[in-house]
């Protein structure tokens, strides 16, 4: 039963910050009840964007997020990097508001990581993903051209 409100982001993982590490191991993580009015609802990565060196070879997997509500105004994001392992993330329950016609200022992009979209969710080298009652509604339905945008990436069940 978590409210996360004028934030970037409602959930962040990322497995490797910098290129003194190799990164972590992240895994069985639930994020259940949240009603969330953030930039972006999750945003799930291997590296961090000024790692530089060798990518990280570590995995993300078995994450749950479900029973959320409230809005965004910019794409979820997950990205591997072809090295390290991303799979088995489940998305249940999900009813968003998506805000504004996907006009993203610079310094946002850039914060947010944000490299070229059309979706409110966006994944990269990630693999079984599953997205059950997910429910989206657009305030600019025009300028959304998906609700899940992939590359690289198998496994994406939509129920």
């Amino acid at each position: 039963n978590i409210s996360a409100y004028d934030s970037h982001m409602a959930i962040h993982i990322n497995s490797k910050y910098s290129d003194k590490s190799e990164g972590v191991e992240i895994h069985d993580i639930a994020f259940r009840n949240f009603h969330v009015d953030v930039e972006q609802l999750a945003f799930l990565r291997l590296d961090y964007k000024f790692v530089k060196g060798t990518p990280c070879p570590k995995s993300i997997h078995d994450i749950v997020i479900e029973n959320v509500d409230g809005r965004v105004r910019h794409p979820s994001m997950l990205r591997g990097n072809g090295v390290g392992s991303f799979h088995d993330i489940h998305f249940t329950n999900i009813r968003l508001n998506v805000e504004g016609k996907l006009e993203i200022p610079e310094n946002t992009r850039k914060f947010c990581m944000i490299e070229g979209t059309d979706g409110t969710f966006e994944l990269n080298h990630v693999h079984d993903v599953t997205f059950a009652n997910l429910n989206l509604k657009y305030e600019h339905p025009e300028a959304w051209k998906n609700d899940i945008a992939q590359q690289n990436s198998t496994g994406i069940i939509r129920k």
